[in-house]
């Protein structure tokens, strides 16, 4: 008897909690997940959350802001499509805050010189969580300095940026 390939069977006959999340290809999770399990380490049963893997991501400063003090305020990340994706940067001591935004992307990064390494990415109804509070403890044990928030309410656009965070 051979065994059937998780993705020839239908996401909806299968409940999430299981099947391990590593099993499951990016392109047949429900973004009711997040699915976006870019560096599977541990099973999340359901879980909305992400990990990104050592080189993953690409960001830019945004040149408009070059010369500005804003110019630490925000910062883009690069979709798999190439479309940019622009965020605000909010330091750490202001992750109570970020509990209140809804419909938006947060992505835990790390300052290494003068760039930037997204380390997580959690969607905003799952950042105060359990789950949510595990991934945020392992991304600050690798060198968490900061939350960029993309706000948005298009599930393909976070899709899109998630797929790029992947690398």
């Amino acid at each position: 008897m051979s065994a059937i390939p998780v993705s020839a069977i239908p996401m909806s006959a299968i409940p999430m909690s299981a099947i391990p999340m590593s099993a499951i290809p990016m392109s047949a999770m429900p973004m009711s997940a997040i699915s976006a399990v870019i560096e599977p380490r541990a099973e999340r049963s359901g879980a909305r959350l992400a990990r990104c893997s050592r080189g993953a991501g690409r960001g830019q400063s945004l040149s408009a802001l070059r010369a500005s003090d804003l110019r630490d305020r925000f910062y883009s990340w690069r979709g798999a499509s190439g479309r940019n994706y622009v965020c605000s940067v909010f330091r750490l001591s202001d992750e109570a805050l970020l509990t209140d935004f809804a419909h938006s992307l947060f992505i835990g990064v790390a300052r290494e010189g003068a760039g930037r390494r997204p380390l997580c990415a959690l969607a905003s109804r799952d950042f105060g969580d359990a789950a949510g509070a595990i991934l945020r403890a392992e991304a600050m044990a690798q060198g968490l300095s900061e939350w960029h928030v993309h706000f948005c309410a298009d599930e393909a656009e976070v899709e899109d940026l998630v797929a790029g965070l992947a690398g």
